[in-house]
């Protein structure tokens, strides 16, 4: 099947039963298998104007009913988001904060960041970091470059051709040192043999060494 057989076959599928395909289309991205779960993330759909299919508050909405109860999750899925981590790293850009108003009248910030960390190997990796509600308000004033610990949950989702991500919602955190306090390290003292060497370049610079300078007022002396 080419392209354009697909895009008709998925128009047809749309005009035919749409509220169905959307909650399919749903169903397949999101992981979401409770047919309750998806008539009332159709509903919240189709209430906010502002929401576009897939659109990624879908996620937050999915996140805030897991923690009324509204959505009850696979065992597959909870043992995977017992998964938990601690990282440190620095902060990749400037936190990004996300106000969401829900259909149901809750509203609440998320912010968005990357980590960037060291493994023992210095190979560098890259964390996307999520923080909802008042756990939100403790991050927000982050900025690029701040050096910070995460502690939180894992979640893993799958994207085209059963490709993985990965994304950290933050449980606790704290910020360890701000990339301005880093860039006030006080000034390292000048070793011993630092100053030794230093020394001697100035006396190989002289036109006289110290031997020949001895010997000169010895001379001076004894004339």
């Amino acid at each position: 099947m080419d392209f354009k057989e697909m895009k008709d076959m998925i128009i047809d599928m749309q005009e035919k039963n749409y509220d169905t395909f959307v909650k399919a289309l749903i169903s397949v991205e999101k992981g979401i298998e409770d047919e309750k779960v998806l008539d009332d993330l159709y509903n919240r759909y189709m209430d906010e104007d502002t929401m576009g299919l897939l659109d990624e508050n879908f996620d937050y909405v999915i996140d805030e009913m897991r923690d009324e109860g509204i959505a009850v999750e696979s065992v597959e899925r909870k043992e995977q988001q017992e998964e938990l981590t601690n990282i440190t790293g620095n902060i990749v850009k400037d936190v990004d904060v996300k106000h969401i108003k829900t259909v149901n009248g809750n509203e609440f910030d998320v912010a968005n960041f990357s980590i960037c960390t060291n493994d023992e190997n210095g190979i560098r990796k890259y964390h996307d970091i999520s923080a909802y509600g008042e756990k939100a308000n403790d991050v927000k004033n982050w900025k690029q470059g701040d050096f910070v610990k995460i502690f939180g949950q894992v979640r893993h989702s799958y994207g085209d051709e059963g490709k993985e991500y990965t994304n950290i919602k933050v449980l606790s955190s704290r910020m360890l040192k701000e990339k301005a306090q880093m860039k006030e390290r006080p000034k390292a003292k000048e070793s011993t043999l630092g100053k030794l060497n230093k020394y001697k370049e100035t006396v190989a610079k002289t036109d006289k060494k110290p031997q020949e300078k001895e010997k000169a007022i010895k001379n001076d002396r004894e004339v």
